[in-house]
């Protein structure tokens, strides 16, 4: 049908386009979400959402274009693979930044820490008091010689 008339060179061409302005879309996102200095969880949200084109919305723009220029539904193409290709790229996106913010707080729990004059230690993930037993800090136990 009307799907043989697409050439693999122009969706790819299209694929590439489009990811190339939601990469832009992206980092456009971040940079005021930095230059706000807004918390983390914020950003995120900011950088993902913010950047997103959605089918819906462009399909309903295609609605309005007269008969004759979108008669064979071809036009709808390029959207498609547009949306297609960028939810493949926030999946990676996210994932990649979900693992390195974890990381991050990972590494963030393991660096030794003074609270309040008392000297904190942490042991196989779980924080210490110096002098108190794992039933005075909730019954935190040393699990790593298990």
């Amino acid at each position: 049908g009307d799907l043989a008339k697409v050439a693999p060179l122009d969706a790819l061409t299209v694929l590439v386009w489009t990811s190339f302005v939601h990469v832009l879309f992206l980092v456009i996102n971040y940079s005021i979400g930095i230059a706000l200095k807004l918390e983390l969880d914020l950003l995120k949200s900011l950088v993902m959402v913010g950047s997103s084109k959605t089918l819906p919305m462009a399909l309903s723009v295609l609605t309005f274009l007269p008969g004759a220029v979108a008669e064979d539904g071809l036009l709808a193409m390029p959207m498609m693979i547009g949306h297609i290709g960028q939810i493949v790229m926030d999946g990676f996106i996210a994932a990649s930044w979900a693992q390195r913010t974890a990381r991050a707080a990972e590494m963030l729990n393991d660096i030794p820490m003074q609270d309040a004059g008392a000297a904190v230690e942490t042991v196989g993930g779980a924080a210490a008091v110096a002098g108190a037993s794992s039933e005075e800090i909730g019954g935190a136990k040393d699990f790593s010689k298990v």
